[in-house]
């Protein structure tokens, strides 16, 4: 948030929505670990005064230009429904309002 802070202080204003970003999951390890809603960060920009504008794709870190187990016909089939049923359950549970 100290970025937020500084950006705020030089334009004399503050920031109304703060943009942060994940991927589904954590590929540096076998076996991927998904990650869970980010209860943390919006919390954090919550806290600042602002609404979280959340970019989630489907694509794991590291990152590379094929994704070949994060196909979007990979979430059309309902691969990734019980993964983005448990992060939409966690998102309803933190109960605060933001963009995603």
């Amino acid at each position: 948030m100290n970025a937020a802070a500084d950006f705020e202080a030089e334009v004399h204003k503050p920031l109304s929505l703060i943009h942060f970003s994940s991927p589904f999951a954590d590929c540096s390890q076998s076996p991927c670990a998904q990650y869970a809603f980010p209860t943390k960060p919006m919390e954090s920009i919550r806290g600042h005064g602002a609404i979280p504008f959340f970019s989630w794709s489907s694509q794991s870190t590291p990152s590379s230009l094929s994704e070949p187990d994060f196909q979007l016909s990979d979430i059309v089939s309902g691969r990734y429904d019980d993964y983005i049923t448990r992060f939409a359950a966690e998102a309803a549970a933190w109960g605060q309002p933001f963009f995603l």
